[in-house]
């Protein structure tokens, strides 16, 4: 797989050099990218460039060789002044392998004196040195070659054990983590990612289909240039999320760290929280011109004019039906008048009451 990527970044570096490339511009960029891991410690914003750093170096030793032309630095995915900082600490690798590789002398001009008085000298004692001198240049040729290899395996072996840390000593039963404080993407393997891991992760956030699916093309384009998968799938989906929640972000301030925060703990490659938040913000300045990613939106979104209006007749309506709830007839105020009871009680009162007779007029006085 590190050849695809080799092949890849000389192609970024390169491409209007015809291919298949020389197999020993391969070869020494594979070696010098192996060695790189052990010599050149680099961040994780230029980790993604280790491959084209290699590439470069070797392009430039070879230049002259194989008659290459200029590498160019557009498709490099770090900045060209951080570029040609990293470029002398992979030259001076690159010099340290050169000087280690042992090159077998080839004795090209190989002069045997023979006596030209000597009767013997003709022909077939000619043919005979000639055989001799060409089986002499063949082992030559098949011990550089044996050497080549035995280096490659080399630098391949140390490529492949990791780094030696100085082990901590052990601490206490007090002071020992249990293993449910840990972080939880350390507790779970890394996967391979596949589509239907791809899909299944944008589902979680509610990505869109159509938006997935330009996830999906970009994740199988851009797979070759970022060396972790999921540091890609990360940075796209954090980004496609920004971009169809925008308002909601520019509203609630602590939205966009809880994004951070989920993605986090749902990725499974092992990467930290700040490594999440530095491949979002790489993917965000591969991606940032795409059409899809700048026109980003859900389908059933409307008009910005349409939709303000509609939030001015909700509310509208809500101020209405607050300012109405006093004339509501669940909350109004009856009169005694109207009350049964009232009614009622009053009709008692007159039935127990006895009637008093009418007062007749008084006489008249003459």
């Amino acid at each position: 797989m590190s050849s695809l990527f080799i092949t890849s970044a000389i192609r970024d570096l390169i491409p209007t050099h015809p291919e298949p490339y020389p197999g020993e511009l391969v070869n020494f960029a594979h070696s010098l990218y192996t060695a790189s891991k052990m010599n050149v410690p680099l961040s994780g914003s230029d980790e993604i460039a280790r491959y084209h750093l290699a590439c470069y170096t070797v392009v430039e030793y070879f230049k002259d060789s194989y008659s290459l032309p200029d590498p160019f630095l557009t498709k490099i995915p770090i900045p060209s002044k951080r570029f040609n900082q990293l470029l002398f600490a992979f030259k001076t690798t690159m010099t340290t392998i050169t000087q280690n590789t042992p090159k077998a002398k080839r004795i090209v001009d190989v002069q045997l004196q023979t006596p030209s008085t000597t009767p013997f000298s003709s022909k077939s004692t000619e043919s005979y040195i000639d055989k001799i001198r060409q089986s002499k240049l063949k082992q030559q040729d098949l011990q550089q070659q044996q050497v080549n290899r035995s280096l490659t395996n080399q630098l391949l072996e140390v490529a492949a054990t990791p780094p030696s840390t100085p082990q901590k000593a052990p601490r206490s039963k007090r002071t020992q983590l249990s293993p449910s404080k840990l972080s939880p993407y350390k507790a779970r393997a890394k996967l391979v990612i596949t589509t239907p891991i791809l899909v299944s992760f944008c589902n979680k956030f509610y990505i869109p289909e159509h938006i997935t699916m330009h996830i999906l093309q970009t994740f199988k384009l851009y797979k070759h240039v970022v060396p972790n998968g999921w540091g890609l799938l990360v940075g796209l989906v954090g980004i496609s999320y920004m971009k169809l929640n925008k308002q909601r972000i520019s509203k609630k301030l602590n939205l966009k760290t809880k994004l951070f925060k989920l993605l986090h703990v749902t990725q499974q490659g092992g990467l930290s929280y700040d490594e999440c938040k530095q491949y979002i913000r790489e993917v965000t300045r591969m991606i940032c011109t795409q059409k899809w990613i700048k026109e980003a939106k859900y389908d059933f979104d409307t008009d910005t004019e349409t939709e303000s209006l509609m939030k001015g007749i909700a509310a509208s309506d809500s101020v209405m039906s607050s300012l109405g709830s006093f004339l509501d007839s669940s909350v109004l105020y009856v009169t005694m008048k109207d009350s049964p009871k009232v009614q009622k009680w009053v009709k008692s009162i007159r039935r127990t009451t006895p009637s008093t007779p009418a007062r007749s007029p008084a006489p008249a006085t003459i």
